[in-house]
């Protein structure tokens, strides 16, 4: 008798320690499957430049009260842009010309006379010139070199972001460029047009340049 109770208690034994054995190799295979569970990756995306998304349009500025004259220029050329990983690096090489003969104001009498006496006036100026010096880290803000009359100005240009289109708002003084025997000009030859109900002929030189583009955005699967 005392042999089978002794012969039961080493069966209970050894099946309570193979049991408790099972549990702790099933936990750390548990534990195991948990550590190789991934967070899924970012895609990688590159950007790149798309011309025919581009706009370069400017203000002008009449009459005392500063009322504004809108135009744009048809004609431009941008080089030096490549892929990149982030939207602003496309732009880190990138440099441009603006073709003036390419005014257009929805009007043919007005874009000649600014032709004529807006550039006619300067020198060198069938093209307005420039490129990218520097871009801050986050995009905002753009230096750009401008060279326009035989003078080559930096510019500061804020720039803002929607999606992969990016606007640049640059505020100019076309004194800054020697530019005031073209404002004498423009408005002695538009007296008319830019006389106000103040009896005042006014053309600031203040000009506002609007540049705006869209990128095109690949992303590896």
């Amino acid at each position: 008798m005392k042999k089978i109770l002794f012969s039961l208690l080493t069966i209970s034994s050894l099946a309570m320690v193979s049991c408790g054995g099972g549990e702790e190799k099933k936990e750390e295979k548990s534990a195991d499957s948990t550590a190789k569970v991934e967070e899924p990756k970012a895609p990688v995306c590159t950007y790149s430049y798309q011309h025919d998304s581009t706009r370069v349009e400017w203000i002008a500025y009449k009459f005392t009260e500063k009322a504004g004259v809108k135009g744009r220029f048809d004609s431009t050329e941008v080089t030096g842009t490549g892929d990149a990983d982030t939207m602003q690096n496309v732009f880190k090489n990138a440099a441009f010309k603006i073709y003036t003969a390419s005014t257009e104001t929805n009007d043919k009498g007005r874009n000649e006379k600014i032709v004529k006496f807006v550039f006619g006036k300067m020198k060198s100026t069938s093209e307005i010139t420039g490129s990218v010096k520097s871009i801050n880290a986050d995009g905002s803000m753009f230096t750009i070199s401008i060279k326009m009359n035989e003078i080559e100005k930096d510019v500061e240009v804020p720039a803002t972001w929607e999606g992969e289109k990016v606007t640049l708002k640059a505020d100019i003084n076309l004194e800054d460029w020697n530019g005031q025997e073209s404002v004498k000009a423009i408005t002695e030859a538009c007296k008319k047009n830019h006389t106000g109900t103040d009896g005042i002929t006014k053309v600031w030189p203040d000009v506002t340049i609007i540049i705006s583009t869209t990128l095109h955005k690949t992303c590896a699967e």
